[in-house]
């Protein structure tokens, strides 16, 4: 449970999702382990006990004696809490206007888009369970001033989020199939994304039909600083070849985490402007790995309802520190059943394992599948 306006105890606005000790703990398993590894480090360099009350000043000042500024009218505090509501999911309305579904922010991520420093989620929600664990009535919002009064955030964990204006040179057009920004063929060769590395952009799509697209930097800008944190209909990868033609898109968005429907609504918005899907590469993530799809087309057409032809996921060597690409070909018998999976990428006996949990989620019978 998440509070968004008033005291954990009462007059705030709460949305049931994980636990929040539930997310902060499995932190570590959502994101990839080159983020973690930044995150943390991010962490260790913060400077937190120059901004806060020692744990003995914490005891000696009760609320009691805190300045009244601070303790908000449990009216006020409802009213926070429902403008907060709001701006989290400001755009599905509108999504839902053009026939689509609209996709929130996780809520991992929620307390980095309402702070005004946009502080990156991993490293505030250090702050915001130190307030949980606390037997503090006041709000998030007033703990932390009477707290960390001084507190400055470092620009290395430090999210961007565009205004209106800002936006604007992120925007993408499609003009006869082909990307284009700023009146040039957008090309990513020049772009990078954390996950598939560089010659790949990030990119969302607005809750009114709109494309950003950009280079991702880790902890300082992500598919949430497009349109600020606000609900989108989809997000993820592309790489374009040399003239701004689409040939590979993925759903990988940690803070938005879309999935196959987010996916089939990107590709239906695509195609109403003009791209021809037929020989664009589809990846969906998917748990744990990828799964890949020749025909971004087919897909569309079949609604999701169609085997992958490979299986991709990159594994952290522990020797290197690098991540290593394991990929498998999946082979299909005449009636269309997987009964292969021929490795063609990487060495990883961990890509053996997850495979055949990937291949389960799609109702495949393992005990007849055979691993090459």
């Amino acid at each position: 449970m998440v509070w968004l306006g008033g005291s954990k105890s009462t007059f705030g606005i709460s949305l049931e999702s994980e636990p929040f000790d539930s997310m902060l703990g499995s932190y570590s398993k959502k994101v990839d382990e080159r983020t973690e590894k930044v995150v943390k480090s991010s962490l260790q360099s913060q400077d937190y006990e120059n901004n806060s009350f020692t744990e003995v000043e914490k005891e000696k000042k009760s609320e009691k004696e805190l300045d009244p500024k601070f303790i908000k009218a449990p009216l006020e505090k409802l009213r926070r809490g429902v403008r907060n509501l709001i701006k989290l999911t400001r755009g599905v309305a509108q999504a839902k206007k053009l026939g689509y579904k609209g996709k929130a922010l996780e809520p991992f991520y929620w307390m980095e888009a309402l702070h005004p420093s946009h502080e990156v989620g991993a490293s505030i929600n250090r702050r915001v369970r130190e307030w949980k664990d606390s037997k503090s009535n006041l709000s998030f919002w007033e703990w932390e001033q009477v707290h960390y009064p001084n507190l400055k955030v470092k620009s290395d964990v430090q999210v961007k989020y565009l205004s209106l204006k800002e936006r604007q040179k992120h925007e993408v057009q499609i003009s006869n199939g082909i990307l284009m920004q700023d009146g040039r063929p957008f090309i990513t060769q020049n772009n990078n994304s954390v996950f598939s590395g560089e010659g790949s952009a990030i990119f969302v799509v607005a809750p009114n039909g709109r494309i950003y697209a950009g280079s991702h930097v880790l902890n300082q800008f992500h598919h949430s600083s497009f349109i600020s944190g606000e609900a989108i209909i989809g997000a993820g990868e592309i790489v374009t070849d040399k003239k701004g033609k689409i040939i590979r898109i993925t759903n990988q968005s940690g803070h938005y985490r879309p999935g196959s429907h987010e996916m089939l609504e990107v590709l239906e918005t695509l195609k109403k402007k003009g791209v021809d899907l037929k020989g664009v590469e589809l990846q969906i993530v998917a748990k744990p790995g990828s799964a890949v799809f020749p025909s971004a087309m087919d897909y569309f057409k079949k609604k999701g309802e169609i085997l992958p032809e490979r299986y991709v996921r990159f594994i952290t060597n522990k020797k290197t520190s690098e991540r290593e690409l394991n990929e498998f070909l999946l082979v299909q018998d005449k009636k269309g059943k997987i009964i292969q999976a021929k490795r063609i990428k990487g060495d990883n006996v961990q890509a053996e394992e997850s495979v055949l949990e990937f291949l389960k989620s799609f109702g495949v019978n393992v005990s007849k599948t055979t691993i090459l």
